[in-house]
């Protein structure tokens, strides 16, 4: 049987220690082959050197996407987000992953959301439903949930990405804050 390609964006810092279980996991899983693609923070020499991190978490990284990462006003954020979009599609279309897995509700999930819609890709949504009161997150959040084709996200959350989701999604339970988490979501992935 062929191993399912689990593509996994990851953008930023805290997003990527939280996922480091997950990606593990899906390293581990004998179903599954991890396809990770950084973006934003990732690459900013003003972040540090989050890259070297990652690799020395002993990952590959399959796909660098560099992005302008200054963005000041509406329009350059606005630019950043089609940016983002039009090299992560570039880069699914390339790797044809089976699913691609994005985190949380920021300009750089919303365009890997949409470019996996737009590349046919199944969408996988992890909604820690914590968007620390961003304004911007919180109006991001409801059309990236509607954009997934699978959820999973903490039980206490779920009742509230339940109603926002898409009619026939299916939605699962997976904590990323508990140990044990990064297997559950991979088995979660391998049976989907």
């Amino acid at each position: 049987m062929a191993t399912k390609r689990i593509a996994v964006l990851t953008g930023s810092r805290s997003e990527y220690d939280l996922l480091r279980s997950l990606l593990r996991a899906i390293n581990e899983h004998p179903d599954l082959t991890l396809q990770l693609f950084v973006t934003g923070c990732h690459l900013g020499p003003s972040f540090g050197d989050l890259l070297s991190d990652v690799e020395a978490d002993g990952f590959e990284v399959r796909r660098r996407i560099p992005l302008a990462i200054e963005a000041g006003n509406a329009v350059e954020e606005a630019c950043y987000v089609t940016d983002a979009m039009a090299k992560i599609a570039c880069n699914l279309a390339i790797d044809e992953p089976d699913m691609l897995l994005i985190y949380g509700h920021s300009p750089v999930a919303l365009a890997g959301a949409a470019a996996a819609v737009m590349c046919r890709v199944v969408l996988v949504h992890y909604s820690p439903l914590n968007t620390d009161g961003r304004w911007l997150q919180e109006k991001l959040r409801p059309a990236i949930v509607g954009l997934a084709d699978m959820h999973i996200t903490p039980s206490k959350a779920l009742a509230a990405v339940y109603e926002m989701r898409r009619q026939g999604a299916p939605i699962h339970c997976g904590d990323l804050s508990k140990p044990d988490a990064g297997k559950e979501i991979a088995e979660i992935l391998a049976d989907a």
